[in-house]
């Protein structure tokens, strides 16, 4: 943000640290819902005191559910206005969800309502939803294809490090060209990087979209941010959920139906070393 803005004052606020368990990963999330409520509550304090100090003419949050306040015109950028079915706590928890949004003067959702990429996750009755049309920070480029499959990693640990580790030891035919983008600086599995052509720990944004566009098929995860991205620069993709995360799995799932993105899911990759080349030569057709 600030090497993108560096004109502009930048006030960091402290977010939630959620862990991404490798077992139990939908029960581990449901255990730190106490630490979410709390951060929109801190929130709530955190903007109370800059709409003081700063007197802004306007808030725009995005995704953060208390960063509003009542004498400042506030608007909540999300896609996801809806939670997914659940016996113990999913009425409760879209009530909740719902009141949460009606604090805010508006409601932009990033999205095309025509053929939205969000599917049901986006729909709900709010008199102050509007649809804002897809948003990323990268546009397509006519360039030479330069990578055959980029893996693109990104997400909270410890998930991230299994989503590696379960990618590197994938057979790919030696004459592909393979980049893998780590998305951390932390330090390197010890397993071999060798056959891949590049390896970085953490790009920059114009990186990022260099190698996007200069690729035939990104492996990633399916998170909204990411499948905006992809969309906008009309790449194909094979997405590989993290366990667990219901909105992430039913991205995936909802994004079948068009032609340019494919769903695997993580656990068999350990099952069959050779299971991406094998998907990727049948299904996506890039040959062996």
């Amino acid at each position: 943000m600030r090497q993108r803005f560096p004109a502009v004052e930048c006030i960091e606020l402290p977010d939630v640290k959620i862990r991404y368990a490798k077992k139990n990963v939908a029960f581990q999330l449901l255990l730190q819902t106490p630490k979410l409520v709390a951060q929109i509550k801190k929130d709530k304090q955190a903007i109370k005191k800059l709409a003081t100090d700063k007197k802004p003419d306007l808030i725009i949050s995005d995704g953060r559910l208390g960063f509003y306040e009542r004498h400042v015109h506030s608007i909540l950028i999300n896609h996801q206005l809806n939670i997914f079915p659940n016996k113990l706590w999913g009425a409760p928890a879209r009530k909740y969800l719902k009141f949460r949004c009606k604090q805010f003067d508006e409601l932009w959702i990033p999205d095309n309502q025509a053929n939205p990429l969000s599917g049901v996750l986006s729909k709900g009755n709010h008199a102050q939803k509007k649809w804002i049309g897809t948003l990323s920070r990268f546009s397509a480029q006519s360039v030479d294809v330069q990578t055959d499959v980029l893996l693109l990693l990104s997400g909270p640990e410890t998930q991230r490090s299994v989503f590696e580790e379960l990618l590197l030891s994938q057979r790919f035919p030696s004459h592909w060209k393979i980049k893998l983008i780590r998305g951390t600086n932390k330090k390197r599995l010890s397993l071999s990087y060798e056959d891949l052509e590049e390896v970085i720990d953490l790009a920059m944004e114009k990186d990022i979209e260099q190698k996007l566009n200069e690729s035939k098929l990104i492996i990633c995860r399916s998170g909204y941010s990411t499948i905006m991205d992809l969309d906008v620069l009309h790449k194909k993709a094979i997405f590989i959920p993290t366990p667990g995360q219901q909105e992430q799995e039913y991205l995936a799932k909802h994004l079948q139906e068009r032609n340019s993105y494919f769903l695997i899911e993580q656990k068999t990759l350990r099952q069959n070393k050779d299971l991406l080349t094998n998907f990727i030569t049948t299904c996506v057709n890039l040959e062996a």
